[in-house]
């Protein structure tokens, strides 16, 4: 079973190095004025995008990591229940994606 500190490791193996450095810790961060997890962007990158982009590489990979280990997440407050894009057009609810 992986942990809250293996999940934020993994993740940052598929970052590039800029993102590595804003992303160090597990805090979360400013995107449009909402507060977002490192796992949260990843998960809004697929699914709004459904590819790379914005510092992160091999998005689907993670995403079905992230999916994998959905409890682990919830239980240590590394996503938020309800996700949007930019637009606000909800992407998943009540931590389903």
């Amino acid at each position: 079973m992986e942990t809250k500190k293996d999940i934020i490791n993994y993740l940052l193996l598929h970052m590039d190095e800029d993102s590595q450095k804003s992303f160090k810790d597990e805090k979360t961060h400013i995107v449009n004025d909402k507060l977002w997890t490192p796992a949260d962007l990843f998960i809004r990158q697929y699914l709004n995008n459904n590819s790379d982009g914005f510092g992160m590489h091999d998005v689907h990979k993670i995403y079905q990591f992230l999916k994998k280990n959905k409890q682990i997440l919830i239980d240590n407050n590394m996503i938020n229940k309800k996700g949007t894009n930019n637009f606000g057009f909800t992407l998943w609810e009540n931590y389903d994606f």
